[in-house]
C-alpha cells in the first residue's frame, strides 16, 4: 500500500507502513476505523471507486471488502443528503428570485 499523505505533509494515521497492521488501534469500532480511513482516501466521495476502495481499506479495519462496501455506501448517502440540503437552503434563502 502507498502511504497517503494530507495536503500540507505529514502521514495520516493508520496510512503508514507502521500501521498496517493494526486494524482499529485507537477507535471504538471497526466500522470508526474504517470510516477513517475512507474519508481521508483519495477516491473519497467516488462512487464508481466504491467497490475497489471498499476491498483496499476492508481489510485494515479488520472488516470483509462487503461491509466495506455496505459504510461506504452509507456515506455516500449521506453525502448526497447533505448536498440536497444545501442546495435547499441556497434556493429558499429568502430572497426574492430573479
Amino acid at each position: 500500500m502507498t502511504r497517503v499523505r494530507p495536503a500540507r505533509g505529514g502521514l495520516l494515521p493508520g496510512f503508514g507502513d507502521q500501521d498496517a497492521g493494526r486494524s482499529v488501534s485507537g477507535f471504538g469500532t471497526k466500522k470508526a476505523a474504517f470510516l477513517f480511513r475512507y474519508r481521508a482516501h483519495p477516491e473519497y466521495g467516488n462512487r464508481s471507486a466504491s467497490g475497489r476502495v471498499a476491498a483496499e481499506l476492508a481489510p485494515l479495519a479488520g472488516l470483509q471488502a462487503g461491509t466495506g462496501r455496505t459504510y461506504i455506501a452509507e456515506e455516500l448517502r449521506k453525502l448526497t443528503n447533505l448536498a440536497a440540503r444545501a442546495q435547499l437552503a441556497e434556493e429558499d434563502d429568502g430572497q426574492p428570485a430573479g
